[in-house]
């Protein structure tokens, strides 16, 4: 997304509207979820005797033999799964430092709902965990969203 003409440092902020907010929300999510993070744990990695090594090194040089490249094609299906976006560009990063305040103008409900929301969860799934419907949780996102857009008019948070 390419909001970086709407919200360039000239001062003026542009006419908000809940699709451009909405989007805002998201690109920040997805910014989010490209950012390198450290703490995160990672994988606990088996590491398998000898003996269950060379068995596993076996079997695939017989499987190349064979011509079957079952195994191969399921590892190589695992790890394209697991790939990573590339990290955020610089600007992506200072929109989503501008745009997560936002949700302070939200009870803390609707915020994780529409924080919920931004990430890509769906409406149902977050109307399970809220205990409501999900024309609620719709309804909930409008409203959410025309909140924040008439506090960015006000110009308190841009």
């Amino acid at each position: 997304m390419n909001l970086e003409k709407h919200t360039r440092d000239s001062g003026q902020h542009p006419g908000w509207t809940p699709e451009l907010v909405a989007r805002r929300l998201q690109e920040a999510a997805d910014t989010l979820k490209r950012l390198p993070d450290k703490n995160r744990p990672r994988p606990l990695k088996a590491s398998w005797p000898d003996t269950v090594q060379a068995m596993a090194e076996s079997v695939f040089a017989i499987a190349n033999v064979w011509g079957v490249n079952i195994f191969r094609e399921r590892e190589k299906e695992k790890n394209e799964a697991t790939l990573r976006p590339g990290p955020p560009d610089p600007g992506a990063i200072s929109r989503m430092d501008r745009t997560l305040p936002w949700l302070t103008y939200l009870d803390t409900t609707k915020h994780k709902a529409l924080w919920a929301w931004a990430c890509g969860c769906g409406d149902r799934r977050i109307a399970m965990i809220c205990g409501k419907h999900r024309h609620t949780i719709r309804a909930w996102r409008e409203q959410s969203l025309q909140i924040i857009c008439d506090n960015l008019a006000k110009g308190e948070r841009q």
